[in-house]
């Protein structure tokens, strides 16, 4: 018996198991090809944003340096070891650089009455990659502000603000001396007579907690005396098991950190422009980098 010809056309019209073998395979090879670049370009777009945000954190500063006259943005209000039960329990969320309102009428940011989230900002001033490698914890911390109904996140996850030198006390060995005349036990800022050589100094950066400092470039032991390397700790905010993350610098953008500078100019640095070698290979403070005042 003759197979029906609709039968047949049908046949002659599909795939073969070959053929389709074939089609898979060139598919695969073009996606192993095109990946790479996409992933590229992506880290590329999100290292670009970062680089804007801190930017425009300098801006900010600049503008707050007018109505201050002499002020840098704090790096914090307060110390936290005074901390009382009184106190929100968010004392560190609220108390910190993106709060004057000269600073967030700067970036556009509204403002908030919400004693949580006086700092909070906006997602486009979020590090895309924080965002990306935190999302666990942006979900549970990012919420609608019940005074604006905007949707704000805690930029103390993304930047930090350089306090070496105007910091609270670490421990013994890290006590920051004072400038005459000044008691910054409240503001800790700087004014702009203390900055030596700014196109040298660190402003701004990606890291964990809203501020930094030379101890959590790297060095060990860190802040605290504990472990303060981004290394050992990635992207965790951690006070307890011999580790410190409230000082650390974040290298999240292919091994090295976006920075500003106290002129204004923003870089990649990789993390072993962050820190430094001594002779025997051992790592130390970059301290050309760090120590504003000096």
């Amino acid at each position: 018996m003759s197979m029906p010809i609709e039968t047949e056309r049908a046949r002659c019209q599909a795939f073969t198991l070959v053929e389709l073998l074939v089609v898979i395979g060139i598919i695969a090879l073009l996606v192993s090809i095109l990946l790479p670049s996409l992933n590229r370009a992506r880290e590329m777009a999100q290292r670009t944003q970062c680089m804007s945000n801190i930017r425009q954190f300098y801006n900010a500063d600049l503008a707050y340096l007018q109505e201050s006259k002499r002020w840098h943005v704090p790096g914090f209000f307060g110390n936290p070891a005074t901390q009382t039960a009184t106190d929100s329990p968010h004392y560190m969320y609220n108390r910190i650089w993106s709060v004057p309102r000269e600073f967030r009428q700067a970036l556009n940011q509204p403002t908030v009455t919400d004693n949580v989230r006086f700092g909070y900002v906006t997602k486009d001033f979020m590090c895309p990659t924080a965002i990306a490698t935190r999302a666990w914890e942006n979900m549970s911390v990012a919420a609608p502000d019940s005074s604006t109904g905007f949707w704000l996140y805690p930029p103390h996850v993304s930047y930090g603000m350089n306090v070496e030198g105007i910091d609270e006390f670490g421990t013994a060995s890290q006590v920051v001396p004072q400038p005459p005349l000044i008691t910054r036990t409240l503001i800790h800022a700087y004014m702009t007579g203390d900055v030596k050589r700014p196109a040298e100094k660190l402003m701004w950066a990606d890291a964990i907690w809203a501020m930094v400092n030379v101890w959590g470039s790297g060095v060990q032991p860190g802040w605290k005396g504990k472990i303060s390397n981004f290394d050992k700790i990635g992207e965790t905010q951690v006070t307890s098991g011999g580790k410190d993350s409230t000082r650390t610098i974040a290298w999240r953008h292919r091994g090295g950190a976006n920075v500003c500078f106290f002129d204004g100019h923003v870089e990649w640095l990789p993390k072993d422009k962050i820190y430094s070698y001594d002779s025997a290979g051992n790592i130390v403070a970059n301290n050309g980098l760090w120590k504003v005042m000096e």
